[in-house]
């Protein structure tokens, strides 16, 4: 048997070796760990504005908004105008809040019409512009002799609206049903289909509100993005300055096109199966009605060419915005959203083609 000068056996020397290794290997990542959570907190000073930081206005509405697990958002049901609860957005007042019990925004008067007939002869669909003209497009076609009922919810899209039609709409037995669509439509589209799979709440998924930027579709982002966000946003101010000018991300795809019209399709065919007649409202933006069309108003057209087979009628009132001797009067000044010129040139428009005979796309 051989003897060792140092009276060690060979098989003690690998366990100090290993522990060496996991020493050096934790002393590494005490110093990371020291140097990255101070890092952290000067990242979010010095790139603060590039974090999400929800205004007053959104955190004013978020507070009276709820989820809903199928359509992500609603607001929450039955809240009285008599609580006179208003938001002042950028120029914008709105009319005191008043919800029915889906937890959609409509007058006291709208939604006592429903509550004593059961039924409605126009129910429309859309977002915040549509949302906003519920009160006006009320008034509207009941001078016209029609009742008019909003089922249309802010930073929503076609397929949410087309849910809701299924589910609140058609119980009413509309004769006609008033689909509105804004530009927005095809971002949001793709961010609803991505909500979708994501498996978590809709305000978690948006930041914690109601139209936050997405925390991201791997567990690995989320935990970043919620977690260390000053590291976060270094990494995304270094990654473009690495990768350079990007081209728009308001290019609109076909895949985003199809995306979008899918759900619009259908809805047309679901109407008309319950008796409805169904008119989609083509909306500009202020963008699109007082200067050059913006890529989204462009792709309205390559969405107009998807539906002809569907045989759609069409109100398209980008002609008549940008035909009006003031367009910008159309739209609040600092709000992006069409002010009450604009909603009563929306009504006249929709009465007048509901007078006339049906189009195509």
């Amino acid at each position: 048997m051989s003897t060792h000068s140092n009276g060690s056996s060979p098989d003690s020397r690998p366990p100090r070796r290993i522990s060496s290794l996991f020493g050096n290997a934790a002393l590494v990542a005490v110093s990371l760990v020291i140097v990255a959570i101070p890092a952290e907190f000067v990242f979010r000073h010095r790139y603060g504005h590039m974090l999400y930081n929800p205004r007053p206005e959104v955190r004013a509405v978020q507070q009276y908004l709820t989820l809903d697990p199928v359509i992500g958002f609603k607001w929450q049901p039955s809240i009285s105008a008599e609580r006179s609860i208003r938001f002042d957005i950028n120029d914008m007042t709105t009319p005191p809040l008043s919800t029915d019990s889906f937890g959609v925004i409509n007058s006291p008067a709208a939604i006592e019409m429903r509550a004593e007939r059961g039924t409605v002869d126009a129910a429309g669909l859309g977002d915040s512009f549509m949302e906003m003209a519920a009160g006006e497009f009320h008034e509207r076609f009941k001078e016209a002799g029609l009742s008019y009922y909003s089922l249309a919810i802010h930073r929503q899209c076609p397929p949410q609206y087309t849910t809701i039609l299924d589910s609140w709409a058609l119980p009413l037995k509309p004769r006609v049903v008033v689909y509105g669509i804004f530009e927005n439509d095809f971002q949001e589209s793709i961010d609803f289909r991505n909500w979708q799979v994501s498996g978590i709440d809709w305000f978690t998924y948006h930041s914690g509100t109601w139209c936050g930027p997405p925390i991201g579709d791997g567990a690995f982002e989320r935990f970043s993005r919620t977690y260390t966000r000053g590291w976060y946003t270094f990494a995304r101010v270094l990654e473009e300055k690495l990768r350079g000018p990007q081209t728009s991300a308001r290019v609109v795809t076909q895949d985003t096109i199809n995306l979008t019209t899918t759900p619009i399709a259908a809805a047309a065919i679901r109407a008309r199966d319950a008796g409805a007649r169904f008119v989609l409202v083509i909306i500009p933006s202020k963008e699109t009605a007082t200067g050059a069309a913006t890529p989204e108003s462009r792709a309205y057209d390559a969405m107009l060419a998807t539906l002809r087979p569907a045989d759609i009628e069409v109100i398209d009132l980008r002609e008549s915005f940008r035909e009006h001797p003031d367009p910008a009067s159309l739209y609040y000044v600092q709000d992006g959203h069409w002010n009450d010129n604009g909603i009563a040139l929306a009504a006249s428009a929709i009465l007048d083609h509901l007078e006339g005979e049906p189009n195509e796309p």
